[in-house]
């Protein structure tokens, strides 16, 4: 058992644990699992955009930096352009000092892109996306359109307010589920139509308020209904405080089902929630067609990985944020489509290449300064052996480094800090700003209408203010005719908020050893020996729902 350097919290390093690390040549880690997720999820800010001019063209761009960063930024078209030289920032590797002092050094003066999105129409609010049309405020897009304030979601359209909703077509308010149409308010459902206020519910026909279904058509309340009173409940629903009434006896119903211990699907020797066709896979949480790993998060198609989050087609990587068909990585932030790279920030197209900042079709490179392969393969081994004895090698770059202030970041979404205790850590944050939102007054969310039929054409020209936070935010064009296509009430939180709350319906990414309530065999689960929720083992739960 070790010592967490940085929380104290006891952890453990298995055999197989010390196999991987001795296989890619790194030592034991120093933090603890919880405290490396921390570090690397510090550098990846999703959803907290900006406008400001590129710093070489001057064009108007969106940005996931603010204004005030010091480092230069580029709009995609200019980054990627012949117009600037990633190695003309390139220096010596100065054995006197820290790697992480030099490489903080190195990237502050580097231009950034200003967020990643390609091969997209419309969808200039979109970030870590590609290839959609007409999205906006989202992240992790692709093959989409008309998506808007979500996150995760693959060749879908007309989509709101979800989160990892895959294959799916008109939807709102749906998290990690697949398959769905004309579904609203679905969590954990798959293969299901005309679905509202429902949960672990699959290949479902016309239902609401029902939990746990499977292979059923036309039920109200986990009961069969006719279906002429199945529209006619749905119909009502447009009220808000109906909707909030049926709501609370969903909740109420869903806390009686009982819960498998863990989301897995076609999976051997693994553990964590949300693994689906994976082999030896541990402590790992929505990894998919994966074996060998530990410690991944968000991740899919890797192999023989640790400390991963956003991993897609990889091999051989440790302590890795935002990577995509790359092998051999080590210490790095945004990798895409490039191989053995060590401690780099933002590598596209590259390979060899060790402490780097904006690559792009690069190869044997040392702090941006081009060697040949002999000399790069002589000097890496050198810096590495130096930064063992400085005690940096193995270790993901310092949340201090990031180039995010930490509540921009999703680091602040699983490990929540206030204001007080980042300073007092020594970590950036950013201030509130009053928002410009131009309209014609704010009104508070209580004030709305109840009916959406009764929302008048010039909520567009106002703005409204969050019941929670009271930040004020105003409804697009596409969102109100998408809420009176549908019958659905318009919101009254802040899109930020209503993400915040969305997410906070998953498990925490915490495992606990409990026993199932209805058998008593052992278990290692996301629900903590306190919850209320009735938690069956594997065999158990799958009697009660086939």
């Amino acid at each position: 058992m070790k010592n967490c350097l940085q929380c104290n919290t006891g952890f453990e390093i298995t055999a197989a644990d010390r196999q991987f690390y001795s296989k890619i040549s790194v030592p034991e880690p120093t933090f603890c699992p919880d405290c490396r997720q921390q570090r690397r999820l510090a550098w990846r800010n999703e959803r907290t955009l900006y406008r400001k001019n590129c710093d070489l063209c001057q064009k108007s761009i969106i940005s996931i930096y603010s204004p005030d960063k010091s480092f230069k930024v580029y709009c995609q078209s200019c980054w990627w352009s012949d117009k600037w030289d990633t190695l003309d920032y390139g220096r010596d590797f100065d054995f006197s000092r820290p790697f992480f002092q030099q490489f903080r050094e190195l990237q502050s003066v580097v231009p950034r892109m200003a967020l990643i999105n390609s091969k997209s129409e419309n969808s200039e609010y979109t970030n870590h996306s590609a290839s959609n049309r007409n999205c906006y405020m989202g992240c992790d897009i692709g093959d989409s359109e008309d998506v808007y304030y979500s996150n995760w979601i693959i060749n879908s359209k007309n989509v709101i307010d979800s989160t990892k909703t895959i294959k799916s077509e008109i939807c709102y308010e749906c998290l990690d589920s697949y398959s769905l149409y004309n579904c609203f308010y679905c969590q954990e459902c798959e293969n299901c139509s005309d679905g509202f206020l429902l949960f672990d519910c699959k290949d479902c026909r016309n239902c609401i308020a029902c939990t746990g279904l499977r292979n059923k058509e036309n039920y109200l309340f986990n009961k069969p209904a006719d279906a002429q009173e199945i529209i006619k409940f749905r119909e009502s629903l447009s009220g808000f405080s109906v909707f909030k009434n049926c709501k609370k006896e969903f909740e109420e119903l869903r806390l009686k089902q009982p819960r498998v211990y863990m989301r897995k699907v076609m999976s051997e020797n693994v553990t964590g929630e949300f693994v689906e066709r994976c082999k030896d896979v541990h402590d790992s949480y929505l990894v998919f067609d994966s074996r060998d790993c530990r410690f991944a998060t968000e991740s899919a198609e890797i192999n023989d990985c640790y400390d991963t989050h956003s991993h897609w087609k990889g091999e051989r990587t440790y302590e890795i944020d935002g990577a995509c068909f790359s092998n051999n990585v080590i210490g790095s932030n945004v990798t895409q489509y490039s191989n053995d790279i060590l401690y780099c920030d933002n590598s596209f197209n590259s390979n060899s290449c060790f402490g780097c900042v904006s690559l792009n079709h690069n190869k044997y490179l040392i702090l941006n300064k081009q060697y040949s392969r002999e000399d790069y393969e002589k000097t890496v081994p050198k810096i590495i052996e130096y930064m063992k004895s400085t005690g940096e090698w193995g270790e993901f770059f310092p949340i201090t480094l990031s180039p995010f202030c930490y509540n921009e970041t999703i680091a602040n979404q699983y490990f929540p800090l206030s204001k007080s205790k980042a300073l007092a850590k020594g970590l950036k944050w950013k201030d509130e700003t009053e928002e410009k939102l131009y309209v014609e007054k704010i009104i508070p969310a209580s004030k709305l209408p109840d009916k959406t039929s009764d929302i008048p054409d010039d909520i567009l020209n106002w703005a409204i203010e969050c019941e929670i936070t009271k930040r004020p935010f105003r409804i697009i064009p596409q969102e109100l005719k998408f809420y009176r296509q549908h019958d659905l009430s318009i919101p009254r939180l802040h899109f930020d908020q209503r993400y915040s709350n969305r997410v906070g319906l998953r498990n925490p990414r915490k495992l606990w050893d409990r026993k199932c309530v209805n058998c008593g065999t052992d278990i290692r689960t996301t629900y903590s020996p306190d919850r209320p929720e009735k938690v069956y083992c594997e065999t158990c739960y799958l009697k009660t729902v086939y």
